[in-house]
């Protein structure tokens, strides 16, 4: 029978959240930045709080349904790159989408909220797999 390793899981799962931190915590931050720099309402800025909730909480009945379906050891390390890929939006979005900031806030909010519901769906119950698995080993 061949030995399976988790150490790269387990090191993924906690740089995922990490990354999950940073999703919560750095919007909020830039709401004053958003809204000197583009103008942007406070009804819009907290419509992008509810976006990112709705997304959030989407995914989690999805992928709490659904999560058999999928190969979770790679979702999981896709996780961390999804992320990455919503705030490389945020920090781009002067570049991509100077005219129209608001559509790349909602886009960037969108995708790492997608990656965070999916992280708090099978990060948990992965670590909890691990430790498990060593404690059989001791």
């Amino acid at each position: 029978m061949e030995k399976i390793n988790y150490k790269r899981t387990k090191l993924t799962c906690y740089f995922t959240y990490l990354a999950m931190s940073s999703v919560f915590s750095l919007p909020p931050l830039l709401f004053a930045t958003f809204r000197e720099m583009y103008g942007i309402s406070y009804t819009l800025l907290g419509t992008l709080v509810l976006i990112n909730f709705c997304t959030q909480l989407g995914i989690d009945l999805i992928f709490s349904f659904f999560s058999k379906y999928f190969n979770i050891h790679k979702t999981i390390r896709l996780i961390p790159l999804v992320t990455a890929t919503g705030l490389c939006v945020y920090a781009l979005i002067p570049i991509l989408f100077p005219q129209y900031a608001y559509i790349g806030l909602v886009a960037g909010t969108f995708i790492f909220s997608f990656a965070a519901g999916l992280g708090e769906v099978l990060i948990s119950p992965t670590v909890a797999h691990y430790h498990q698995i060593l404690l059989k080993k001791i």
